[in-house]
C-alpha cells in the first residue's frame, strides 16, 4: 500500500531499488542509533553529577519493578520522574541544535519580511538556553516536567524532537528505548563522576581563577589545553553529523568508482573517526591524543566539518 499511488485516476505503481532501500536503513541507524546512546551518555552524566536524582529516580525503578524484575511497556508508562530526567537532559542535550522549515507564506516578524519559501532556522539550542523561557536554565532541574509545572511550558520552546508534521518520526520509539535502558542500568548500577570528570574540573578552577569563581574570558578559555583536548576527544568520539555531504566539483574515479561531477557524495564522519587504521584504540576516550596540539589530519577529523 505505501508503494500504491493514483496519477490521473489511474493507479501508479512505486518501488525502492535496492540501493535506496540500503539507504534508507543506514538513515535510520545513524538517525536511532547514534542519537539515543548520545542521550543515554548525557542522562548518565547528569546522573553521576546529580546523586540525589540519580537516588530518587532508582527508588522509583524499585518500586515500579520490585526485586529487579524486567520493566513493562506499561510499567515504563507511567514513571513520572524517568520521564521528567529524560525530559530535562534532552532540553540541555538536545538531540539537534537546530531545526529548519520551509516558509509557506510571505510573513513579517519583528519589521523583519520573510518571503516565502525561504528556509528558516530555528535555534532548538539557544530557546532551551533562553533564561526569559527557562529560570536558571544550565541547572539540571528535572521537576521543571512535573505535571505541575508542564503546563506553564510553551510547547514551541521545547523542541528535542522538532514539533509539526515533519517532526522526528521516532519520537516515541527513542523515548521507550531511553527509558527501557535506564531503568534497567540503574536496577544493577550506580553512576559516579571518575578521575577525569573532576580532572577537568579541577582544570577550569585553576586557569579561570584561584577560587573557581571569576568568569571565563575569551584569553583564559583559549589557554586551556586540557579543556581543548576532552572537547575535541568527545567530538572524534561523538560527532555532531555522523556523515557530511559535498557536491563533487569535477568527474573523478576513487578505486575504479566512477564519481560524475555533480554527484552529492556522502563523507562518513563517525567512521572516519573510529577507524582503527587511523586511530590507536579508537573507542577509548583519551584526551590526551594531543588533537588540540596535533589537530590531525584535517580529513580525518571531521568532527565540525571540513570545506
Amino acid at each position: 500500500m505505501l508503494l500504491s499511488f493514483t496519477y490521473n485516476g489511474s493507479p501508479l505503481l512505486l518501488a525502492l531499488t535496492d540501493l535506496e532501500i540500503v539507504a534508507q536503513g543506514i538513515i535510520f541507524i545513524f538517525a536511532g542509533y547514534e542519537t539515543t546512546s548520545n542521550s543515554l551518555s548525557f542522562i548518565m552524566y547528569e546522573l553521576a553529577t546529580h546523586p540525589d536524582v540519580q537516588q530518587k529516580l532508582q527508588k522509583e525503578i524499585d518500586a515500579t519493578f520490585p526485586n529487579k524484575a524486567p520493566p513493562t511497556y506499561d510499567g515504563l508508562l507511567h514513571m513520572e520522574y524517568l520521564d521528567m530526567v529524560v525530559n530535562e537532559t534532552l532540553r540541555i542535550f538536545p538531540l539537534a541544535g537546530r531545526l529548519e522549515r520551509v516558509c509557506k507564506k510571505d510573513v513579517e516578524i519583528n519589521g523583519v519580511f520573510i518571503p516565502k519559501g525561504t528556509v528558516v532556522m530555528v535555534p532548538v539550542y539557544a530557546l532551551h538556553k533562553d533564561p526569559a523561557l527557562w529560570t536558571e536554565p544550565e541547572e539540571f532541574r528535572p521537576e521543571r516536567f512535573s505535571k505541575k509545572n508542564q503546563d506553564s511550558i510553551n510547547p514551541y520552546t521545547y523542541l528535542p524532537f522538532g514539533t509539526g508534521p515533519r517532526n522526528c518520526i521516532g519520537t516515541r520509539f527513542a523515548m521507550m528505548s531511553m527509558k527501557l535502558a535506564l531503568a534497567k542500568v540503574l536496577q544493577n548500577f550506580s553512576f559516579k563522576p571518575c578521575k577525569e570528570t573532576q580532572k577537568l574540573q579541577d582544570d577550569i578552577d585553576a586557569d579561570l581563577s584561584q577560587t573557581g569563581e571569576a568568569p571565563p574570558t575569551y584569553d583564559g578559555l583559549v589557554q586551556m589545553e586540557y579543556l581543548d583536548m576532552v572537547v575535541n576527544e568527545l567530538l572524534r568520539l561523538i560527532p555532531l553529523a555522523g556523515r557530511l555531504e559535498r557536491v563533487c566539483k569535477k568527474d573523478v574515479e576513487l578505486n575504479g568508482v566512477l564519481i560524475p561531477k555533480g554527484t552529492t557524495v556522502m563523507v562518513p564522519v563517525f567512521i572516519l573517526h573510529h577507524d582503527p587504521e587511523l586511530w590507536p584504540e579508537p573507542e577509548e576516550f583519551r584526551p590526551e591524543r594531543g588533537l588540540s596540539i596535533l589537530f590531525r589530519n584535517q580529513e580525518q577529523r571531521a568532527g565540525l566539518g571540513t570545506a
